[in-house]
């Protein structure tokens, strides 16, 4: 891990990479390719950190394969049937617990889109009945 990077900030940048990401391999990748000298400690720096690190997962995720067919029934396989943009705004609100205009600023976006990720994510994840076992 690079020292030069806050460890909390590495922590969460490499939660919200590999949440996205179509890999691991494209994750990790991203994050090796990130600023050595970023050091967040503010909010608004580590706000520049998810930009910086999204702008190279942009980058990967057209390369992304088009998931078709019936999705999967558990609320986490499904998670990965998601459009890439909406695994963003989701990861960015749900998990990394930014507010949607931090998210909006983030991915470059308006506010009123992020919530139409939002809304078009929940639509998705519960659309059916899903299982708390893994179908993926």
């Amino acid at each position: 891990m690079r020292t030069s990077v806050d460890e909390s900030v590495y922590a969460r940048l490499s939660r919200f990479a590999l949440c996205i990401a179509s890999s691991s391999a494209t994750a990790f990748g991203a994050l090796d390719a990130m600023d050595d000298g970023l050091r967040a400690s503010s909010d608004d720096r580590i706000r520049e950190a998810f930009r910086a690190l999204l702008s190279r997962l942009d980058e990967a995720s057209r390369d992304d394969p088009d998931l078709s067919g019936q999705p999967p029934r558990s609320f986490v396989a499904r998670f990965s049937f998601l459009p890439y943009h909406q695994r963003v705004a989701f990861a960015l609100v749900v998990i990394e617990e930014f507010s949607v205009e931090d998210a909006a600023e983030i991915m470059a976006l308006s506010i009123d889109d992020v919530r139409r990720l939002l809304l078009a994510t929940r639509d998705f994840l519960f659309a059916t009945q899903w299982t708390a076992r893994s179908d993926g």
